[in-house]
């Protein structure tokens, strides 16, 4: 009798214990995320392309290629918790990827905003990430260079702490 009694309670701490590995390797695995600012070049400078030329204000742009070459989508929204848009433009800089699915096909980025906005390796805003200052733009690194999944701007973003500003 004593011995199934113990024997529930070893199985049951054994499950307590599995459970709590699991909380603590999964809220691990986001506080060691890599955070990397990418500013190679300034977003106004020659050339101009994250820009609307209907006068529509742009807050994102990602390119198929480095250096914001090829074809881009631009975002006009604040925040994009799961990609799938498709690069729809192509001009004098290039069509590579146009027509390609964005996520985790993208190799540049700018940001036209006036706020830091982080490009992330998952959805809605975890894992890895590039942050990328106001006004700047850059290639993406090689932990998100075709491996992005979701993109916002940090001073719109609650997610509990998770964000680091740093």
């Amino acid at each position: 009798m004593k011995l199934k009694s113990a024997g529930r309670r070893l199985a049951t701490g054994a499950a307590a214990l599995a459970v709590a590995g699991t909380t603590m390797l999964t809220g691990a695995g986001q506080a060691n995320a890599a955070v990397t600012t990418i500013n190679g070049w300034s977003t106004w400078s020659s050339p101009v392309r994250c820009q609307d030329s209907n006068g529509a204000t742009v807050t994102f742009c990602i390119y198929y290629s480095p250096s914001a070459e090829g074809a881009m989508a631009m975002e006009y929204s604040l925040q994009d918790g799961q990609i799938d848009e498709t690069f729809w433009k192509k001009d004098q800089y290039g069509s590579a990827g146009y027509g390609q699915k964005v996520r985790n096909n993208a190799a540049s980025v700018e940001n036209a905003s006036s706020s830091t906005i982080g490009v992330w390796v998952y959805p809605w805003f975890y894992g890895d990430a590039n942050y990328v200052p106001a006004g700047r733009g850059g290639n993406l690194t090689s932990n998100l260079r075709n491996n992005e999944a979701s993109w916002g701007m940090l001073d719109y973003l609650d997610r509990g702490g998770q964000v680091r500003l740093d």
